[in-house]
């Protein structure tokens, strides 16, 4: 192998570039639309920006019996890391009732948690609110790099604007399954192209390898609040799994769709 070989080969095992490549290459596979590392505009920053992937996909209500059609479009804001330094991470229990607020805001749906009657759908149905525990700290690696704080920051902009902006990928009119949805629903996600280095740090200072997919929980102010700031999760995921979340993440919508296509029927018979 050349010199030249040798220092592209050593650039591309320290870039990011495979756990990119992979995420685009298994979500082609698994029929998820993509765009790949789009640019948006940041109002507030007033700069253009770029996140590593958008993908897409439509899920609808296939029972011909029914006359009300569910569709929900998804929306995954990936963004691909390349962990090549030990990572330390803190871990405390998550604020459910301000999940459950945020969620109802997201779906539309009113969710069932510690409250009876009036809702539309039970908590268990979604994958956050299994979660006992989420992140709340991180170190940076040993040379000072912030690697969550970038892709927290892409991600949720990434989000903010598609939302703000009520926009998919691809053209409503172009296809047929684009027509009449019932909402879109989007989610961050930050994937790692490997757990191996990031450490779980307990109160009494001893550490742990974090062994699967965990939440980070931020409260993030886009613009001046003072309310704190907009309270978000963000799935943090190894790319060696991502067929097991994506798979989660089929199941979860499943339950929504039926919990629009309930709602809609209850509504249709009252008018």
């Amino acid at each position: 192998m050349t010199e030249q070989e040798n220092k592209i080969k050593t650039l591309l095992d320290k870039s990011g570039i495979p756990t990119h490549l992979k995420a685009i290459n298994f979500l082609k596979t698994q029929k998820w639309p993509i765009i790949v590392s789009p640019y948006y505009y940041d109002d507030f920053a007033k700069s253009a920006r770029e996140i590593d992937i958008i993908a897409e996909r439509i899920f609808e209500n296939q029972d011909r019996f029914f006359t009300e059609r569910a569709v929900i479009a998804i929306q995954l804001f990936v963004e691909c890391k390349f962990i090549c330094q030990e990572i330390l991470i803190w871990f405390d229990k998550f604020d459910k009732s301000r999940a459950i607020a945020g969620l109802e805001k997201e779906t539309g749906l009113r969710i069932a948690y510690d409250k009876a009657g009036g809702y539309d759908i039970s908590w268990n149905e979604f994958h956050y609110l299994k979660h006992e525990r989420v992140a709340k700290l991180f170190s940076a690696n040993a040379n000072n790099e912030d690697v969550f704080y970038k892709a927290i920051s892409q991600s949720l902009l990434a989000k903010r604007f598609y939302t703000s902006t009520n926009r998919l990928i691809l053209k409503r009119e172009e296809r047929f399954e684009y027509r009449n949805i019932s909402r879109t629903i989007r989610y961050p996600v930050i994937l790692c192209d490997n757990f191996q280095k990031l450490f779980e740090v307990k109160n009494d200072h001893t550490y742990e390898q974090i062994p699967t997919s965990f939440l980070l929980e931020v409260y993030y102010n886009f613009e001046k609040s003072s309310d704190g700031g907009e309270y978000v999760l963000i799935d943090v995921v190894d790319i060696n799994k991502l067929d097991s979340y994506l798979e989660t993440l089929k199941t979860e919508i499943e339950s929504l769709v039926s919990a629009f296509q309930s709602k809609t029927q209850i509504k249709n018979r009252n008018q």
